[in-house]
């Protein structure tokens, strides 16, 4: 088997239904020429083949499905799943699939693959679903079904605690649409889409950058990629750490995303990798584009299947809002945590300060955040937990919170979650993490025996300050990205 690739398709883009496309769909669209129009003689990154399925599109079906008066999240997906499209829209969605991938390019022998990712929020959240499409037949209607099968479990996900959480925050009403790709990659790897290397960033000239890396369906936005301030560190310290790690990959014969032994594929790979990072890496290309268009959240995937030097689809590129804020100086307050990761940019004030020690979040965190607002919780995992614990403390259990203080076992935020914390960075609660035992241990124990207290305090958080720190990786950087505190009356 081989791989078709979508590098050479030229421009296709295409609308299916009236209104507005969605945010994603947005704001790449707006950014195309400034990606086009990057340095030809040292092309890297290129504008992705792609279709955007409007919101407007699917509020009929939505509605129809019943799914709107549904009493629960499980409810409106079982809803959803029964839910039907009408012949004429699936003919629309039939239609543009064959201007994206025309008939003689469905193959008996070849899988034609598609990405089928919600369009919504665009700073990289990752609340919504995100799955795959996939047959190795000509049977155009067998993709179809699958495509609308995807685009369901997108609109049921939106019903989710936690994306209702989130919607409730920032106002959103408006169901998501979809974004259809096709799968990029390197080609085939046994009966699944050999995964391709996933770069995302967070980029705001002349203040600072954050870059993920990772391999398979999704990988930089997946717990197991390296997080650092910069791609190279990234890639460094990925392919010491994680080389050997199961990845998802997308089977061949229906769209399932599932896990597959790389090790001894990405061993090789980052082997020839690392005898030239800087031939890998598009950083300069994404430092002109930045200084084009401005502060971006990118997400990059490779797609080189035959490139002398590796090219990258911007899959997705949005723009993002930056406050610059300077560390505070407290008078009537001490610093009790001083924390070694931050997520977010922000200085936040309040009266009360709520402790929970569950390392998995229960009924009663619920019902406190529920039935309180503006206080600053802080999760105690003690020395027997890490960071990645809190991808357990949904954002329904901390949407009214302020801010959030983790005491942990070990105190880097920025690999524990996907999407460079982006749905924590855009809800703007801005979350820190102090080593277990670098924070106040009397203050601790207070909370202990009166976990909701009335104390003045403040939480720094400050994702882009730079501190010294270890070097890491073999790498000679010596800084460490972010900053934070929590300080409280004396």
């Amino acid at each position: 088997m081989g791989m078709l690739n979508y590098g050479g398709y030229g421009r296709v883009v295409k609308t299916v239904g009236n209104g507005p496309v969605g945010p994603k769909s947005f704001y790449l669209r707006a950014d195309e020429s400034a990606i086009e129009g990057l340095d030809k003689t040292d092309k890297r990154l290129f504008f992705p083949p792609h279709i955007s399925v409007t919101p407007n599109f699917l509020v009929r079906f939505l509605a129809d499905s019943g799914a709107l008066t549904a009493r629960s999240f499980e409810e409106a997906n079982e809803r959803i799943i029964k839910g039907k499209f009408l012949p004429v829209e699936i003919e629309e969605i039939t239609v543009a699939l064959l201007e994206l991938h025309p008939l003689d390019r469905f193959d008996n022998h070849v899988a034609s693959s598609f990405m089928v990712r919600s369009d919504d929020y665009a700073e990289g959240v990752g609340l919504l679903h995100s799955g795959a499409a996939s047959i190795v037949s000509k049977d155009v209607n067998a993709m179809v079904e699958q495509i609308l099968h995807q685009i369901k479990l997108i609109l049921a996900s939106n019903f989710s605690p936690d994306a209702v959480a989130f919607n409730g925050l920032k106002g959103i009403t408006e169901n998501p649409g979809a974004l259809i790709m096709p799968v990029f990659g390197k080609g085939f790897f046994d009966d699944h889409h050999y995964p391709a290397y996933h770069i995302n960033y967070l980029l705001i000239p002349g203040v600072g950058s954050l870059a993920s890396l990772g391999c398979g369906v999704g990988g930089a936005n997946s717990i197991r990629a390296r997080t650092c301030s910069s791609a190279d560190e990234a890639l460094l310290s990925f392919s010491r750490f994680n080389r050997f790690f199961q990845w998802k990959a997308v089977r061949h014969f229906d769209g399932t995303i599932e896990e597959i032994d790389l090790s001894s594929t990405i061993s090789a790979s980052m082997d020839f990798i690392n005898e030239d990072r800087s031939d890998f890496i598009p950083d300069p290309a994404v430092g002109e584009l930045v200084s084009k268009v401005g502060a971006r959240y990118l997400e990059l995937v490779n797609d080189d299947e035959d490139a002398i030097r590796p090219y990258w689809m911007v899959v997705q590129s949005a723009p993002i809002t930056y406050q610059p804020i300077t560390r505070p100086k407290l008078d009537r307050q001490v610093i009790v945590f001083d924390a070694l990761g931050a997520i977010g940019t922000k200085i936040v004030t309040s009266g009360k300060l709520h402790y929970s020690p569950n390392l998995e979040p229960n009924a009663d965190d619920l019902a406190f955040n529920k039935n309180n607002s503006g206080y600053v919780l802080v999760v105690d995992f003690g020395d027997l937990g890490s960071a990645r614990n809190f991808r357990k403390w949904g954002l329904q259990y901390f949407s009214n919170a302020a801010a959030v203080v983790l005491n942990l076992h070990g105190g880097i935020l920025k690999d524990f979650s996907s999407h460079l914390g982006g749905f924590i960075r855009a809800s703007g609660i801005p979350v820190i993490g102090c080593n277990f035992g670098l924070c106040d241990a009397q203050l601790l124990e207070s909370l202990k025996q009166e976990p909701t207290q009335d104390r003045a305090c403040t939480v720094y958080a400050n994702e882009f300050a730079k501190q010294p720190g270890p070097r890491r990786y073999g790498s000679n950087i010596a800084a460490q990205t972010s900053e934070g505190f929590l300080a409280i009356e004396k």
